[in-house]
């Protein structure tokens, strides 16, 4: 379920005028439902590259074989016509005969880029997922890794993130694993290279490079934590800590609570609150600055949290109160979070003047607000960052 699709949908009054006029013109025929039940893909609008295509069929094909789920995409090169998104997906869905016939677990992913403002996509499951993949779950995910790149044109990337966070979520649902031990038995030996000789060169050079650096992405031992940071980690759950690893870190990112006077403990307690599920929210941060200057840890710096879209993999997010709406920190919290930058930068070898970016910088959100309104500050903000590393040098 596409969130932008409801935006439109509550803005609908201000079309109306435009809705009647529409109402008097013949209506267009609904596109024809075209699919191959030996494809995962029907990319009718030719706006995915073969790349991707074998990608989702990859994926479609281990999850059939590993639970008996599949996830189709289809991509629409015609307007709705006399239909909708819903009602198409629905006609598409049931010709394609997705997933298992006694789990109705299939996915569809329909694309439609000739749709007005910018095109169109949703998200159909079957009903013996109704109770895993809610709508707003659906709805969440989309946002995170569709929009992001949909809206640049990137239709390739955002697929595959898309699809592959599907692939997670059923592997969840399903106690499954879709990892590289699955092959194309169907492929005939062909003969060529000396395929064992390969892998053996492979092994030796992956051995001189685990000699010249030791540890594994995520394995990296860190330094100690600051005593100024309190550790209050979050319980392993689905919603706001899933134990997924940070195999590298590029990037900070700063953030802004958006609830003006909360302290870093209330802020923390609600993280942990999305754990029982309720409100199917997906988020946290790996620290938290209170108006004081407090620090909270909740995310070890070997795990993602959930706070940055498409950088949650290999970024580190601070959340910061904020005393009022202006979303400015408070001096106590400005100071602290310059310290707290400063030490993860020399932590991880990042370059404060390019690597520490704002919540707004990944995805146009405002936030942290007041440094997105006040350019100006945020360059301060980073010079700052710069000279407390400086210092941190020294005396350490």
């Amino acid at each position: 379920m596409k969130l932008k699709t409801f935006a439109r949908r509550a803005a609908a009054a201000g079309a109306v005028l435009a809705a009647l006029t529409l109402a008097a013109l013949p209506a267009l025929a609904a596109p024809k439902v075209q699919v191959s039940t030996t494809n995962a893909v029907a990319d009718h609008a030719d706006i995915l590259s073969d790349e991707t295509e074998q990608y989702v069929n990859d994926v479609s094909i281990k999850l059939s074989d590993a639970c008996g789920a599949q996830i189709g995409v289809y991509t629409l090169d015609e307007l709705l016509g006399s239909t909708t998104m819903e009602g198409f997906a629905y006609d598409v869905f049931n010709a394609w005969g997705l997933g298992s016939d006694d789990l109705d677990n299939g996915v569809l992913l329909l694309l439609a880029p000739n749709e007005a403002d910018g095109g169109d996509y949703y998200i159909m499951r079957g009903d013996g997922l109704e109770s895993q993949l809610s709508f707003s779950t659906l709805g969440s995910l989309l946002d995170e890794y569709m929009e992001p790149y949909w809206v640049n044109g990137d239709y390739d990337t955002g697929t595959q993130k898309t699809v592959q966070a599907l692939a997670n979520r059923l592997c969840s649902i399903y106690g499954v694993t879709l990892n590289s031990s699955y092959t194309d038995t169907s492929a005939p030996d062909r003969g060529g290279p000396n395929v064992m000789g390969f892998v053996l060169l492979v092994v030796a050079v992956l051995l001189v490079i685990k000699w010249i650096d030791p540890f594994a992405p995520g394995e990296r031992p860190l330094p100690e934590t600051p005593d100024w940071i309190t550790v209050e980690l979050l319980p392993l759950n689905e919603f706001s800590r899933p134990g997924t690893p940070l195999e590298e870190v590029n990037g900070i990112v700063i953030h802004y609570v958006g609830n003006p006077g909360t302290t870093a403990k209330a802020n923390r307690n609600y993280f942990e609150s999305l754990s029982s599920g309720e409100t199917e929210t997906y988020a946290s941060s790996h620290f938290i600055v209170g108006l004081e200057g407090e620090v909270i840890q909740c995310i070890p710096l070997t795990e993602i949290a959930y706070a940055s879209n498409i950088r949650n993999e290999d970024t580190v997010a601070i959340e910061v109160c904020h005393p009022d709406e202006t979303g400015a920190f408070s001096p106590a919290a400005y100071q602290q979070v310059v310290e707290l930058t400063a030490w993860l930068c020399r932590t991880f070898d990042l370059d404060p003047d390019t690597d520490v970016i704002r919540h707004y910088d990944v995805t146009e959100k405002l936030c942290p607000l007041y440094y997105v309104e006040h350019p100006e500050a945020w360059d301060a903000f980073r010079a700052d960052v710069a000279a407390e590393m400086e210092r941190q040098t020294e005396v350490s």
